[in-house]
């Protein structure tokens, strides 16, 4: 099975109801380690990160996606 990791990240910034950015981002690493720091750095710029285990199973056509970690905005700290 071949494994590729996937960090998906966003910001969403309101005012009085009204949204004034509405942000993503998407990368793809080859290791958890290199997934995990894509991660943090998206998670320092504000955003919030996801980062998933990507894998094809035999008998699927579609890939399985696995959850890893969430990390919140750097100014919120860690995820709980």
């Amino acid at each position: 099975m071949d494994q590729r990791y996937e960090i998906q990240a966003r910001t969403v910034e309101r005012r009085a109801g009204t949204v004034l950015r509405d942000e993503t981002r998407l990368a793809v690493a080859e290791s958890a380690g290199a997934a995990l720091e894509l991660a943090r750095e998206f998670a320092a710029e504000g955003f919030q990160a996801w980062v998933y285990a990507v894998c094809a199973q035999p008998g699927r056509t579609a890939p399985v996606y696995r959850s890893v970690t969430h990390l919140h905005p750097a100014t919120r700290g860690p995820a709980a």
